[in-house]
């Protein structure tokens, strides 16, 4: 699909940034075009005498990441005036040629590109939520299908992505996703006359002895269910029945949508757009590194570091890992499969296990982690290579050469052994230029292959031996001279190479990780003894048992979506329920008569008001046990700056309730509806619980700690305890904004006399 963008001007002159002096273009419009990953990319630049007014693209690249990539970089080029700014990963050839193309038009201006390149990049620091119902870890297609199915259901997410974009390693899928009985399957003639059904698909997934019968079971009961929302996002999927002959069976279940290239693209592309329609908040660049636990060893959050190197730390009541697999850490892949620990990976994503290391960490099982699919011919960070695109075909016209600049093989698509057996895995293809075909030539331009009018010259660029290749390059050319490969009995394509040359470096790559998590059919990870880790959830590559060792082709995709609905629909179910179930607890205690406390609406007076104290102090919440920070915050000025910044970054508003003595309440108000009061109720968890000899216990604990924070009289913390909780920014019966509002007016200290 073609898509223009024009993003205009809006120039931030920021202290610290370095800018362009008057007079550094000529005025115009420039155009330049670079060969991007789905042809032509388009950039005119737009200039005035002293600044970059607009960039405008025209390309065919994938809405959600290529184009999504040039869009986000055009913001902050023209925003900063700067082109201090890199390739994104996952839309590298686009954004490569983006680059190239809009320096290329800068200099033609007249501009310093270097001087560009030097200029500083404001930081813009936006208001951040750090507390939700759930944490999701990981944007591609299980973790977004889990925040929405999340966030559909009422649930608050965060959503954390360790790159700038979603999709994840999705997009490298090139097939379709299998389901059995979606709609748009029951109304196809050929799915029906060949009798297909759930257990059909059943029987197709359960290939091999190692694949969880249950979790097949949750699969193929909910695939076509996911199948159906996607349609319902706009995907107009269609019926492909293919032989599988991997697996010895036809596989009737396979569908594919191609409306924006690839299925595995399309379906990326409408999840994308959906989860801008949600509340769900997404961070890009968070590098998850450990999960948080409470006491009991109940997952509440995730420890990440920002782009920035700082930690942040995410709560919440669980935490759903959708991290992918591991193709990116080398280390850990010779770890679990030895004869792999040369591989690189065809992975566009930043996938180094961490969602898997931080999960063991808690003592979470694994299944299967040495079974990884590969590719015979991957150059990494950019994919596979297939056969018919190597320089010559199927039986390179080339030369294959280690780090040492030797040749080790005869050449071919698919020598696994020889090339695994290098040093570091490290190969590289040499060969002339009039086996410069389409996609090697899409290679070079992307900068993943290079090229030079000598050995010497390809040697440097791909950092070998200059004398060594040169030798390598005279060796060959007088062996095969007579028609035959004397040193290694390549039978076809034996010509000289000489002229211009290109080369590129490639390996056997990891591409699929079967092995993972071991999860029930809950989406919950399990221990060693089977029984769940509390709070903590998985779905999609970073799972194992589902595929066991052998991944049908189609289930990838399936697994992940379908997966990652489950997971969401589940958490939020049990996170809601509790917080139903909470709320419902306190309600009954004060309808029962169990504590004879009232809410008031009475002005308190200024001279309760204490000044600005903030502390952070963990105490328990009787209900549900989850920590409660206390931060006490009285100045009305910066309340009120508080109010709007949370208003803007629709985060839960923080609630502060004091206990003036045991039989009353009061709530700074100005005009609390009822529900907003149930709900602020909430916060009263530990103080209204009925009485049990640990929670005298606690409470004696914490209201000493109380009385010693805040210089309370010992004979009267009993009366002076503190609580803090968040409201529900989408409680029944009353609208986001009113209640935000209503909160906003709670956020006070108010003390007892």
């Amino acid at each position: 699909m073609k898509k223009v963008i024009a993003l205009m001007l809006t120039v931030v002159m920021l202290l610290g940034c370095a800018a362009v002096a008057e007079g550094s273009y000529v005025p115009g419009a420039y155009e330049k075009v670079e060969p991007g990953l789905f042809g032509d990319i388009q950039v005119t630049v737009t200039v005035s005498d002293s600044a970059i007014e607009s960039i405008a693209v025209e390309s065919n690249e994938t809405d959600t990441i290529g184009v999504a990539a040039m869009d986000a970089l055009t913001q902050v080029i023209v925003d900063n005036q700067s082109l201090a700014v890199d390739t994104t990963t996952g839309a590298t050839i686009s954004t490569t040629a983006y680059l190239k193309a809009v320096k290329a038009a800068i200099a033609e201006a007249g501009g310093d590109v270097a001087a560009l390149e030097a200029a500083a990049i404001a930081k813009e620091e936006a208001a951040m939520v750090t507390s939700a119902d759930i944490i999701v870890v990981g944007a591609g297609a299980a973790g977004m299908s889990a925040a929405i199915t999340a966030a559909d259901k009422g649930a608050s997410v965060i959503l954390l992505e360790k790159s700038s974009r979603t999709g994840g390693n999705t997009i490298c899928s090139a097939n379709g996703i299998n389901a059995a009985d979606s709609a748009v399957q029951l109304a196809d003639e050929k799915y029906i006359a060949a009798g297909a059904s759930k257990d059909g698909l059943k029987s197709l997934q359960m290939n091999n002895e190692a694949a969880i019968e249950t979790l097949v079971d949750a699969f193929v009961s909910n695939s076509g269910a996911t199948i159906d929302w996607m349609s319902g996002l706009g995907v107009e999927f269609t019926v492909d029945i293919a032989e599988d002959n991997r697996n010895s069976q036809q596989n009737y279940y396979m569908l594919k949508a191609t409306a924006d290239g690839s299925t595995a693209i399309t379906m990326v592309n409408a999840v994308s757009k959906r989860l801008e329609e949600t509340s769900v908040n997404v961070y890009y660049n968070m590098d998850a590194t450990s999960l948080i636990t409470d006491e009991n060893g109940a997952v509440t959050g995730v420890v990440a570091i920002d782009e920035s190197g700082n930690k942040v730390s995410f709560t919440g009541k669980a935490v759903i890992l959708c991290t992918g697999g591991f193709g990116q850490n080398n280390e850990l892949v010779g770890q679990v499969n030895p004869y792999l620990a040369n591989a690189v990976t065809d992975e566009v994503s930043p996938t180094t296990g961490e969602g898997l290391l931080m999960a063991q960490a808690l003592g979470a099982a694994a299944v299967n982690l040495d079974a990884i699919q590969t590719f015979p011919a991957v150059v990494p960070g950019y994919g596979m290579i297939l056969p018919f695109a190597l320089p010559g075909g199927f039986t390179p016209d080339a030369i294959y050469v280690n780090n040492q600049a030797q040749r080790f093989t005869a050449e071919g698509f698919e020598i696994p052994d020889a090339l695994l057996a290098q040093d570091k895995g490290e190969v590289y293809c040499v060969f002339t230029e009039k086996n410069l075909n389409g996609t090697l030539e899409g290679l070079y331009n992307a900068g993943y292959a290079v090229k030079g009018e000598t050995a010497a010259e390809i040697a440097q660029q791909l950092g070998l031996d200059a004398e060594a290749l040169q030798a390598t390059i005279q060796a060959f050319n007088e062996d095969i001279a007579d028609g035959v490969d004397d040193a290694f009995g390549r039978d076809r394509n034996l010509n000289p190479i000489e002229g211009t040359l290109y080369g590129y470096r490639f390996g056997v790559g990891a591409h699929y990780f079967m092995g993972g998590l071991l999860i029930n059919d809950q989406t919950q990870v399990l221990k060693e003894d089977g029984t769940p880790i509390e709070g903590l959830y998985a779905a999609g590559e970073v799972t194992g048992g589902f595929h066991g060792t052998f991944r049908v082709d189609g289930s990838g995709l399936g697994d992940s979506f379908t997966f990652g609905r489950i997971a969401g629909e589940t958490v939020a179910d049990k996170v809601l329920s509790q917080k139903a179930a909470d709320q419902s607890a306190f309600l009954s205690i004060l309808t029962e008569g169990k504590t004879n406390w009232n809410f008031t609406t009475e002005p308190v007076d200024e001279d309760d008001l204490q000044v600005i104290l903030q502390a952070g102090v963990n105490t328990a919440s009787a209900v549900n046990e989850q920590p409660w920070l206390i931060n006490v915050i009285t100045d009305p000025e910066i309340i009120a700056e508080l109010a709007d910044t949370q208003a803007s970054a629709k985060a839960p508003v923080m609630i502060l309730i004091s206990v003036i003595n045991s039989n009353e309440m009061k709530i700074l108000d100005a005009g609390l509806t009822c529900q907003s009061m149930q709900i602020a109720a909430r916060a009263l968890g530990y103080a209204t619980k009925i009485e049990t000899a640990a929670a005298r216990t606690v409470r004696k604990d914490q209201t000493g700690k109380w009385a010693q924070l805040f210089g309370i009289p010992e004979d009267k913390s009993a009366r002076a305890a503190l609580f803090i909780g968040h409201a529900d920014a989408e409680a029944d019966a009353v609208s986001s904004a009113s209640l935000r509002k209503d909160m906003s007016e709670v956020v006070t200290y108010i003390t007892g006399k």
